[in-house]
């Protein structure tokens, strides 16, 4: 009789999370495709080891520099991972699943959704290294471990910064609603969203492409201090003027020559309020340029600009609701 073959539950855990050696994994992936006895088991196992995830509570570690207040990263290492939680200051939902078996040697790979909400920043380190900051009210979906072969590849809707792992056989891949992004290792900063229309990327170092998810159309390479925006509907390539921008990852809001109603939109994103304003002639006549600590509060904010615009503004005690009131000409 031949002798079945046995995998025990700590090497299926270490599989899952991606740690273990390139034959492991394709021994792993060869044993469950012998039998539909193994195949259930691996589903078993990987549902046990998807709730001890989600009933851990090591997954946030404080950052203690002020300069990163309000931030909580993202433990990926060792057997304590992930957890959502309502206690502490920013709210992840991870969201896993494991889709279908591929009907090849690669082992299928679980999809991770990491939203960062209004508020509240995030960052995540992919298994490949990338260090990836997530924005308010960002949403990022990413495997829990790349594929040995092909592109490494994520989705975002939102804004993101990156720092991706150098690796020119395994090129990475991050896409929008709009336009991929492509590239094989570099910082660069990608703010795109549907429900805005916004659509937005920044190189800092390395270069990297930005084509159209349909392959029609030119894509655009980009260099260093260079970034693509959507404008009048298109893509336009333009130097970078103004790095203070991508300061958020410190806890910074800054902007330039930005209407108001254009920051109370930022406001209600970084302070999570609901602003209802209406925008006036003498509020908007002006565009305003600035810096604000995100861990400073709303209320200190909007005092400060009080400063340089006749404006008042109330809150509703049930609701939370903001309501701008303009004072008058000044």
């Amino acid at each position: 009789m031949e002798k079945k073959t046995l995998i025990d539950r700590d090497t299926l855990f270490l599989y899952f999370d991606g740690r273990l050696p390139e034959e492991e994994m394709a021994r792993i992936m060869d044993w469950s495709m012998e039998s539909e006895e193994n195949f259930a088991l691996l589903l078993k196992e990987r549902k046990l080891y998807d709730t001890i995830q989600l009933s851990d509570d090591k997954v946030f570690l404080n950052t203690d520099n002020k300069e990163n207040a309000g931030t909580k990263r993202f433990n990926f290492s060792g057997t304590a991972l992930w957890r959502t939680a309502a206690a502490v200051a920013i709210i992840a939902a991870l969201s896993l699943g494991f889709g279908m078996m591929r009907l090849s040697r690669e082992p299928f790979t679980a999809m991770n959704t990491i939203s960062a909400p209004a508020g509240d920043r995030a960052q995540v380190t992919l298994s490949d290294g990338t260090v990836v900051w997530l924005n308010s009210g960002t949403t990022l979906e990413y495997p829990t471990h790349f594929a040995r072969k092909g592109n490494r590849e994520i989705k975002v809707d939102g804004q993101i910064n990156l720092d991706v792992s150098h690796d020119e056989k395994h090129p990475f891949i991050v896409h929008t609603y709009l336009a991929d992004i492509k590239v094989l290792g570099t910082k660069f900063d990608v703010n795109a969203s549907k429900e805005e229309g916004t659509f937005e990327t920044s190189l800092f170092e390395g270069s990297v492409s930005v084509f159209s998810p349909d392959g029609k159309g030119k894509a655009i390479s980009l260099t260093p201090d260079h970034k693509v925006m959507l404008f009048g509907g298109e893509l336009c390539l333009r130097e970078i003027d103004d790095y203070e921008i991508y300061r958020w990852t410190e806890g910074l809001y800054c902007f330039k020559e930005k209407k108001f109603s254009q920051i109370m939109k930022d406001f209600e994103r970084y302070y999570n309020k609901k602003i209802v304003y209406t925008p006036d002639p003498i509020l908007e006549k002006e565009p305003l340029t600035g810096k604000f600590r995100i861990s400073d509060g709303f209320d200190y904010a909007m005092e400060v600009l009080k400063l340089s615009l006749p404006f008042t503004y109330t809150k509703d005690q049930e609701t939370g609701t903001v309501y701008i009131h303009s004072s008058g000409k000044r």
